[in-house]
This record gives structure tokens, sequence and C-alpha cells, in this order.
């Protein structure tokens, strides 16, 4: 039977999604323990409340991947790639604001959005492979490369959130560690254009170039995770920040393509995928209620897939496809300065 979805019910979807998320928030990831959880209360009179606003600002470069995976083999896998496209990144700037406390004793919590600067943020790259034209569904790709483009890539707008909650073992004089949980949610939106491409058929080699807006692709990413983080006061001063997390084959996403040429959209909702991230921060207070920070930032997701809808742009009707899968995947990384006031 073939499977469709309406413009209504992909709305619906979207909606229970973005409300078991629970906001718009995306992805940096927040710290949750405050820079006084290690002060001496008697000297700075901070341990009750423990209440910060940070703002900061930085940059974010990598790659977000775009796949279709076709069922090759016949046993249902999907696990041969016939398109990447690479989202390249040379860098993203963003800006955000975030806040953390103790919620009750030894229990901490924070939340923090950012936006990504409308600008030209690097290339795109698409690659696509051959299948034996006289087959028919499933196909038998060769592994021959069949077409190759490249574009001047732009973000509409990037949208990153996160929050957690954690509980902390400790220690006054040197460490504090926590436990914690917490989600975030990402979203892209980038367009092509001014590039050029390469058709190869047989022994022909096709070459050419795009005039204008060629292509449209946004990602949202929603990723509940499990992680720690560490505080760890190096002098009164100085202290060095320490997070990593891991979805455990948890994450979900949600993109949207838009060939313009063609007329096309793919919607596709890869799932159950694996995702990692890690940050290492350095912290100095001064002048009491203030705090000057670094952050260093890693993500990382390997392929995953899931199913896949076309149909015509804008249109109320998406056919599932029964031969292809939509995949995703990220690598990033980034550094940003942050300004914190101490409450």
């Amino acid at each position: 039977m073939l499977a469709v979805m309406t413009m209504t019910s992909k709305n619906t979807l979207l909606l229970i999604i973005l409300f078991m998320a629970g906001s718009r928030l995306f992805a940096q990831h927040v710290s949750e323990i405050p820079e006084y959880a290690l002060s001496d209360s008697e000297k700075t009179g901070k341990q009750e409340n423990l209440i910060e606003i940070s703002i900061d600002t930085g940059v974010l470069f990598g790659t977000l991947y775009e796949y279709v995976f076709s069922d090759n083999s016949g046993d249902d896998s999907f696990d041969y790639m016939v398109s990447r496209l690479d989202w390249n990144i040379q860098p993203i700037v963003y800006s955000g604001i975030t806040a953390c406390t103790r919620v009750y004793e030894n229990i901490f919590g924070g939340i923090g959005v950012w936006f990504g600067y409308p600008m030209e943020v690097g290339y795109m790259e698409d690659r696509d492979w051959n299948y034996d034209p006289d087959d028919s569904p499933p196909y038998e790709y060769t592994g021959d490369l069949n077409m190759y483009s490249w574009h001047r890539s732009f973000l509409y707008y990037s949208i990153f959130a996160d929050m957690n909650m954690g509980y902390g073992i400790i220690n006054d004089e040197i460490v504090v560690l926590t436990l914690l949980v917490g989600f975030t949610y990402k979203r892209f939106h980038f367009y092509g254009m001014y590039g050029h491409f390469n058709h190869f058929i047989m022994t022909t080699n096709t070459t050419g170039t795009y005039p204008g807006k060629v292509i449209e692709y946004e990602q949202n990413w929603f990723v509940p995770y499990i992680g720690t983080e560490i505080l760890w006061q190096i002098i009164p001063e100085l202290n060095l920040r320490f997070f990593l997390c891991v979805s455990p084959f948890l994450s979900f996403v949600y993109a949207r393509d838009l060939h313009l040429t063609s007329d096309t959209e793919y919607l596709d909702f890869p799932s159950w995928g694996f995702y990692t991230a890690g940050k290492v921060s350095v912290s100095y207070l001064f002048l009491e209620q203030f705090a000057a920070s670094m952050d260093i930032l890693l993500q990382w997701s390997p392929p995953f897939k899931g199913d896949s809808y076309s149909g015509t742009i804008d249109s109320d009707l998406y056919i599932l496809s029964s031969t292809w899968k939509g995949g995703a995947a990220c690598f990033t990384y980034g550094l940003s300065i942050k300004l914190t006031y101490l409450f």
C-alpha cells in the first residue's frame, strides 16, 4: 500500500515533536553549575541562591551531512549510500544567553538559547552515484559517480538551545561533579546558489553552472542526553570546567530538502541516532560579581537513517519512498567567549 503524508499530518507531527521537546530550545551545551558553587559563603554571601546569567558569542565550524540510502541488496537494510550532500560550515557566527542556578540543595539546572547570524558560511558539495537504468525499483547501483556539484552556501538562520538538570557531588574545597540529564535542539536552514556541476554519463563529462539559488535545506535535531559536568577550582579566581554528554541512540532529526530546479521537496525523518558532545571551559572571576570565560566545544553524530517522503514543493501530499531512506550526520566544533553576572 502506498503511504502518503499530507501537509496537515506533517504539521501535526512537528507540533507533537516540538511539544515533547519542551520548547524551541537549541544547542551549545549550557553549564548547570554556578561559578560560586565552590566559593566561600562567608566571603561572597552567594551560597544560598547561586543564580547566574551569561551572554556569549562564538564561532561554529564543521559539516552537516545529508544522505540518501538505497536497499541495494534487497534485504531491507538500506545500507547503500546513493547520494551525499556536505553542508560545510566555515563558520557560523552566533550569540546567546544562558542561565544556571542551584534548584534545591545539591540539584543544579541550566538553560540557554543561541542564534546564528544570516551570512555566507562556506560551500555545499553534492554527490550522486549511478544505478543501472535498465533495472526497475529497487535499482541496482553501480557505485560509479554520476553527478558532482558545488555551491556557495548561505545561512538563513540557526537556532541552538539546551537545557539540563543534575545532581551535584560537592567537595567544598576543590570540585563539584554533577550527573545530569538534558535536552538539545538544533536547527539550521541553508540555501545554495552560484554553483557549478559535472555530470558523468558513460564516457561523456558535461559541465555547467547555476545562475542563482537551486536548493534549500533545513535540518532539525532533537537530542535527549545523559552526561556529567565537573567544576574544578584551580585558585579562588580561576575555574576549569569539563562537560561530556551522550545520546545513546535516542536522537531524532527532521530534515526538509527543497530542489528548486525540479520543484521537488523531500522530507526525511532519521531516527534512533547516536550523538555525543564535549566542552572544556576556563573562567576567571573578577570584581566579585563577574566572570569571563572561554569555551571549546565538540559535537559528533555518525550517519543514521529513517523514512523519506517526497512531493511538490509546498504541496499537501507527500509520498513515502519504498526504495530510499533519508539520513543525517554532523561533526562540528567551536569556540566562544562569555561574560557572566553572578547574583
